[in-house]
């Protein structure tokens, strides 16, 4: 395996202006790499859909599996991938500014929810994304009552590894609820 490939991949898009905007870590987050960690588990659910997230053999596992699948990957993919998360970054701070990823406002980024909100915004197409930030006060609305109401949702983003398909489905039915408004 060459480890250069995958992890000058995840360093050119922990570098982009984009994601330094939205997650704004601290210099001793970055000494730890954290931002290489949320590249990638938004490259890992890119790779591999969250419904066949290996539950019994965890997010380390899943982890692994996807910087070996980035070393065989071809520049094409890592094209679209870089877009995707492009869209997704531009997407989540029109949206949420500030406190895109975290539980609360005053919360640090949450993995959990970088992951399932990074992949879901990806997956939109340019008018969808238009829309959510047209009602983007009703789409923090939505999210901050499942947040409030929802314990199995609270847990899903607790790093549960268990709830990663019921994370993801349910801030899609968010995203689907507004864009049907």
């Amino acid at each position: 395996m060459n480890p250069g490939k995958p992890i000058q991949i995840l360093k050119d898009l922990a570098n982009l202006p984009e994601f330094k905007r939205v997650i704004n870590l601290s210099k001793k987050k970055k000494q730890r790499m954290d931002d290489h960690e949320f590249v990638l588990g938004f490259i890992a659910f890119i790779l591999t859909s969250y419904k066949d997230y290996p539950v019994n053999k965890g997010r380390n596992y899943f982890l692994h599996e996807a910087m070996k699948k980035l070393n065989k990957i071809d520049s094409n993919l890592i094209e679209t991938i870089e877009n995707k998360f492009t869209i997704a970054m531009k997407a989540a701070y029109n949206i949420f500014e500030n406190t895109a990823f975290r539980k609360s406002s005053s919360s640090p980024v949450n993995k959990s929810l970088f992951e399932s909100w990074s992949v879901t915004l990806s997956e939109l197409n340019p008018q969808q994304i238009k829309k959510l930030i047209e009602n983007k006060t009703i789409l923090k609305e939505k999210f901050r009552q499942k947040m409030k109401d929802d314990p199995n949702f609270l847990k899903s983003v607790s790093q549960v590894s268990s709830k990663v398909q019921y994370r993801f489905e349910e801030i899609n039915q968010i995203v689907q609820e507004v864009l049907s408004c």
